[in-house]
């Protein structure tokens, strides 16, 4: 029988989100107490794992974060 592997998104943590995105820990901690930047942007979308303080974020929404918040293009 053939089994097929699922490959779950890639996800980081908050130090390396905040690395990722090039912006400090404190930056992303706002963006989740408040829902947005300082400048009233939408901060980038985490998942919060069920039963803890855990906080993740997906590669893929972070990208796709970056590319709503670009200017100048």
């Amino acid at each position: 029988m053939e089994s097929k592997q699922h490959l779950s998104p890639a996800v980081l943590n908050e130090e390396e989100t905040a690395i990722y995105i090039g912006m400090s820990r404190g930056f992303l901690r706002r963006c989740r107490m408040n829902g947005r930047t300082k400048s009233g942007a939408k901060g980038p979308a985490y998942v919060r794992v069920p039963g803890s303080r855990t906080i993740r974020y997906r590669l893929e929404d972070l990208d796709a974060w970056l590319l709503e918040n670009r200017y100048g293009v």
